[in-house]
């Protein structure tokens, strides 16, 4: 936020996706459910659960960031697509990144 001089629009976003990360840990629940102190990483539920907690959740947040940035109806149909596709790149790099960090 410093470096982009966006006054704080990832953090607010951040918070956003945190205030629903409840929901959808229970929305995404392993049938088991969850061990106290585990972290939401692919070695521990599988990749399945991983993905669809991962999608949620980055979703969530490039909704707020994008729609709180253009901050209008305007170009919703360019929002959108700033949404889906920065998602879909986002996921990319953290399934990229649990893989290099499942190999340890």
């Amino acid at each position: 936020d410093i470096f982009c001089d966006s006054t704080g629009l990832h953090a607010s976003a951040s918070v956003f996706a945190a205030f629903f990360r409840p929901g959808i840990l229970s929305l995404v629940s392993p049938r088991d459910g969850y061990e106290p102190g585990t972290k939401p990483q692919v070695s521990y539920y599988g990749f399945s659960w991983f993905i669809k907690y991962s999608v949620f959740i980055v979703f969530l947040h490039h909704l707020f960031l994008f729609v709180m940035e253009v901050f209008s109806f305007s170009d919703l149909g360019q929002t959108i697509i700033r949404i889906l596709l920065s998602t879909f790149f986002t996921m990319i790099l953290v399934i990229l990144s649990q893989l290099f960090m499942s190999r340890k």
